[in-house]
Formats: C-alpha cells, structure tokens, sequence
C-alpha cells in the first residue's frame, strides 16, 4: 500500500505541498506530471523517505524501493557492471539487467560514459535490485529518439505488475502509465496539487 493523507511539506517557510491526500494504485505505474518547481520531485523524495511531511500521513509497506535519480549518481570508482552488481550481489543478474539496456559496457566507468549511457547502467542498477516499489525521475534524459523508445518499450515491459512513480515533462512518456496525477498550483505563493486525473481523462 502507498497512500498520502493531507501530506503537506514545506521548505523553510515556503509551502511545496499543501493537504495531498492521494492512493496510488498497486501493481501499476503512476504518472506526476505539472509545471516545473510544483513539487514532483518533492512527492518521490517523501515516498522514499528521504523527506519527512510537515503534517499529514504516508502510509508506505513497501520495503523494497527503487529510486532512479535524474543525475544517475553511480559510484565513479565502480565500473558499469559492478555499479548494477552493487545493489543485488549477483553477477550473472547484473549482467542479464545490463545486457538490457547498454550491452558489452561492462568495464567502462562511469567518466568513460556519455550521460545518456549513465542514465542507462543507472536504470539497470534498479532494475536488478528488482524492488517492489520503483521510483522515477524524469529516466529518458540525455537519450537520442531511438535509443529513448527502446529503453521506455524495456522499461515498459519490467514495470508489468510492479508499483511504480515517474515524474516526467513529457507527454510522450505517458503511454506507459496507468493513471496520472497532475500537479497545479491555485496560487504562486502555495503550490497546491488540486486536480488527480486518471490516464482516460487525458
């Protein structure tokens, strides 16, 4: 179960989010999408706990998380492989969840990598510690258009049957999600998600 109830988080004296109450439906991959500063990123960082709400609940059994970052953030001393072993202590597996997405890189390290490269052993490396919450931001950064549609038809393919977050900028990125929540702000100086619609509504 993942749910918020009336989460309000604030940085300093700045409300972000204010009275969210939200289910976010097991087994599928939920869309965050709204204008940049509205709290997307914010609504990840509290479900991971890294953040603590101000008021309000999230209710969380989940034990297992994924967080796919927007910078990749691999450890620069490890090469790609040993960045996915890291998180599941299995070669054979690293390699299967590497093979994936950037094949026969297995000793490069990470400043032998374009971005977009790190963006994929990044993904990979959750993927392989096949957590039963994964959470997503913004994954497709710094990916050419093909390269882009091979990775989100993988990505696709893994999140069948899995709980799932993205935050995305893009609309091209919500043909994979099974519900969206939207994020908009009634006024500047108190950003408000006011308005859930599910992936038909769109």
């Amino acid at each position: 179960m993942l749910s918020f109830e009336n989460v309000v988080f604030k940085y300093e004296k700045q409300t972000v989010i204010n009275e969210l109450s939200y289910v976010f439906d097991e087994g599928k991959t939920t869309a965050i999408i709204g204008e940049s500063g509205l709290g997307k990123t914010t609504v990840l960082n509290l479900i991971a706990g890294t953040l603590k709400p101000y008021k309000g609940k999230i209710f969380n059994d989940h034990k297992k998380i994924g967080y796919v970052f927007q910078d990749s953030r691999l450890f620069p001393w490890m090469t790609a492989l040993e960045n996915v072993k890291a998180v599941c202590g299995d070669e054979k597996k690293a390699k299967f969840y590497l093979d994936m997405l950037l094949p026969n890189e297995y000793e490069k390290y990470p400043h032998e990598l374009s971005g977009g490269m790190k963006q994929r052993v990044a993904l990979a490396r959750a993927m392989a510690y096949e957590p039963s919450l994964l959470l997503i931001d913004e994954p497709f950064k710094g990916l050419d258009e093909e390269t882009e549609k091979s990775t989100k038809e993988i990505l696709r393919q893994y999140l069948v049957g899995r709980t799932a977050v993205l935050v995305t900028h893009s609309s091209k990125d919500l043909d994979m999600c099974d519900k969206i929540l939207r994020l908009e702000c009634k006024d500047r100086s108190i950003f408000t998600p006011i308005i859930f619609q599910e992936k038909t509504d769109m």
